[in-house]
């Protein structure tokens, strides 16, 4: 005889448990997001973690955060945020799905400015080329 055995679980979106809502190393699931958490301990201190897979097939954050001096950083919450990138003045972009790269260059004035490219996946790279 087959036995079905059921881990404390939630269907509200978005709903994460707590610390108290579960036991040491007992496993919780939301039904609705599809997604699984785990309390454990770590000298002393609980905590609520997601369970997340990191195998073949799985997807990461292709970026956590991009800092900028003196700016707000972006910082990417979940593996499905998109960084997106947008030309501002006297700037074009142009993309290359083949190599995975941006270009960033300038564009309405001739002062040479040559600002590189965005390389993906491997991390960020921006190669600042140099002012001629």
């Amino acid at each position: 005889m087959a036995q079905t055995i059921k881990l404390k679980r939630s269907s509200v979106a978005g709903r994460v448990p707590s610390t108290s809502d579960l036991a040491l190393g007992e496993i919780g699931i939301n039904t609705t997001d599809g997604k699984a958490y785990l309390k454990k301990s770590v000298s002393g201190s609980e905590s609520i973690v997601e369970i997340t897979g990191a195998g073949a097939g799985s997807t990461s954050d292709s970026f956590k955060t991009i800092a900028v001096s003196g700016q707000s950083s972006v910082v990417a919450t979940n593996s499905t945020d998109t960084l997106e990138i947008i030309a501002g003045n006297n700037i074009s972009l142009t993309t290359n799905a083949s190599s995975q790269t941006v270009t960033i260059a300038s564009t309405g004035i001739n002062q040479g400015l040559n600002f590189g490219t965005f390389t993906s996946p491997t991390g960020i790279t921006l190669d600042m080329g140099g002012f001629s």
